[in-house]
């Protein structure tokens, strides 16, 4: 039991000495390495004397962005270019025996703004609720830790920073109560991205066992390889000397010569491949597929998380106060750049995951911590899993009025997560917020037989077979205008419950969808989506009406009220 106010911790790094907060004790700021700057980091040396943990780590030199300040309350946090810090915070309540999972905690902000002791990463709630220990990162963004041509620079400082803090929690971890053979790696945005790229990277071997994905956009990391020599060429040489003022307005110069790269330019910065510490890009699936088996991994995103910037988009802000426009906007914008930004390859991954022996489970986040369902934006879950009262109610993301709403949601959330990183499964069952995927492993795709030749063939799971498409009798005739259907069982592990992979907007395997001749299942564990088979010549097609509120070809596994269809309401 830690019963002294200010306790102090005997590590390999020093005495470090922490402080009491409520139901928690935190340890704030603890260098995990020191580095000058475009320099590699390199390990602290143990502390002489006692450290005091009570300040929280400065960020790292960034931007001030237009676009979170109108989605955030604004915060004044220390700045700093030796920002290597993390915290940690552990139930005060702990014994000295106990050994705690330990989830280490990477923020997300483009890889140019944010910091891992910002209020809105308070892991206050998750630690007294589900007694883990959590450790924060800070690391250094933008041109700093982000960008680099390999020779002068080093290309990945940023995420040399956060492999340093993972060997710091590995060797030191177990003097706060924490388990150093259980540790989560968590992470939102770029920080999920940081993590997928983390599992590939050299020296990362052991210092992490899973690894939670949130909303990262793995739909921008690939073929950036042209921008980033562009963005070298406009941001030029910068020297040691170079005041921090002139590095962000060269660093903004470089955001602006990636501009005509298309969506890539979302995220400028950010991992570069082919130089240290990560593969060539062309290597880095064979890269995944080979460290497949030493992690477990969760992963997901929201189904809007494009509809972040709606509210802060001056045209779109405009129109979407029309009921129609705003579904227009949501179907034609938002859930298409979703799609390619978020889903699709986060979908890609856990299957190639499974494939090489890995286990992974999919998430969806089908709305955010409002009381009305709106649709999962961008940051949407962050307020559901860290963060307290003071960060988030009163912010784009939680009115004031819907605080008790997060309340209410949260602490299932955070359950779901803490579970997974005990065991690395998932036994909650779908529900309002979260749907879930939880085959651990591939598995070949169910061989169906055709009448009357007999002859197998692979079809994908769930794979419809109209009565049209089977050989033409009165009777199938008859079946098929009367829009029956029948479904081949399947033979995956995939949950019952999982979206599918083809229908991206299909929320359970109880949705139904029409088919190809227009008819719709009959069996309640049919999944949504059209058959893959031809379509016999010369048969007409019946055609279904679709809610613009619906996916076409799902219907929604939980009811969308009207309001459902404005996720950005002002």
């Amino acid at each position: 039991m830690l019963d002294d106010a200010t306790p102090t911790f005997d590590s390999p790094a020093g005495r470090i000495r922490g402080i009491r907060d409520g139901a928690v004790i935190r340890v704030l700021g603890v260098p995990y390495a020191r580095a000058d700057r475009f320099r590699p980091p390199q390990p602290v040396p143990p502390f002489p004397d006692v450290f005091d943990a009570h300040v929280p780590a400065p960020v790292a030199p960034q931007p001030s962005v237009d676009v979170i300040d109108q989605l955030l309350h604004v915060v004044d946090a220390a700045v700093d270019e030796h920002c290597q810090a993390l915290s940690i915070t552990i139930p005060a309540d702990a014994r000295a025996d106990e050994r705690l999972p330990v989830m280490v905690y990477v923020h997300g902000g483009s890889y140019v703004i944010g910091g891992g002791d910002l209020p809105i990463n308070d892991p206050y709630d998750l630690v007294t609720e589900q007694r883990v220990v959590v450790v924060t990162v800070t690391y250094r963004l933008g041109v700093l830790g982000f960008l680099g041509d390999g020779v002068r620079v080093p290309a990945n400082l940023g995420l040399l920073d956060l492999i340093e803090a993972f060997r710091w929690v590995r060797a030191n971890i177990a003097s706060f109560g924490g388990d150093p053979d259980t540790v989560t790696a968590f992470g939102q945005s770029a920080g999920a991205d940081a993590i997928a790229n983390l599992m590939i990277s050299d020296g990362v071997e052991g210092l992490f066992r899973r690894a939670v994905i949130q909303s990262a956009p793995l739909g921008l990391s690939r073929g950036r390889s042209r921008m980033n020599a562009a963005m070298l060429r406009a941001v030029g040489e910068l020297s040691d000397d170079t005041p921090v003022p002139e590095l962000l307005a060269r660093q903004a110069l470089g955001t602006k010569a990636a501009a005509p790269y298309g969506l890539r330019a979302g995220m400028p910065y950010g991992p570069q491949y082919g130089h240290a510490p990560l593969p060539a890009e062309r290597d880095r699936e064979d890269a995944w597929r080979r460290v497949a088996a030493q992690y477990d991994v969760l992963i997901g995103s929201g189904s809007d998380e494009a509809g972040m910037y709606v509210p802060v988009t001056p045209v779109l802000k405009r129109i979407v106060h029309d009921r129609l426009v705003r579904s227009l906007v949501r179907w034609w914008v938002v859930r298409p750049l979703t799609a390619v930004i978020y889903g699709r390859d986060a979908r890609a991954f856990a299957e190639r995951h499974r494939q090489a022996g890995g286990t992974a489970i999919v998430y969806r986040l089908l709305r955010g911590a409002t009381v009305e369902p709106t649709g999962a934006v961008h940051m949407s879950d962050l307020p559901l899993l860290l963060g307290r009262r003071d960060a988030w109610a009163g912010s784009r993301f939680v009115p004031e009025r819907d605080w008790p709403e997060v309340e209410r949601r949260g602490p299932r959330i955070r359950a779901i997560w803490a579970e997974f990183a005990r065991t690395g499964r998932v036994t909650a069952a779908d529900d309002e917020t979260l749907t879930f995927d939880r085959a651990s492993r591939a598995s070949p795709p169910p061989v169906r037989r055709d009448p009357p030749n007999g002859r197998s063939r692979a079809a994908s799971p769930d794979r419809r077979i109209d009565a049209c498409q089977r050989p033409r009798s009165t009777s199938a005739t008859a079946s098929c205008r009367r829009g029956s259907s029948r479904t081949v069982p399947p033979t995956s592990t995939r949950s019952p419950s999982g979206p599918s992979p083809s229908t991206p907007t299909s929320r359970s395997r109880s949705s139904t969808a029409p088919t190809r001749c227009g008819s719709s299942s009959s069996s309640p564990s049919s999944t949504a989506g059209p058959p893959r088979s031809r379509r016999p010549s010369g048969r007409s097609r019946n055609r279904t009406a679709r809610s613009p509120t619906s996916a076409p070809g799902s219907r929604p596994a939980w009811p969308t009220p009207r309001s459902s269809v404005c996720a950005w309401r002002c």
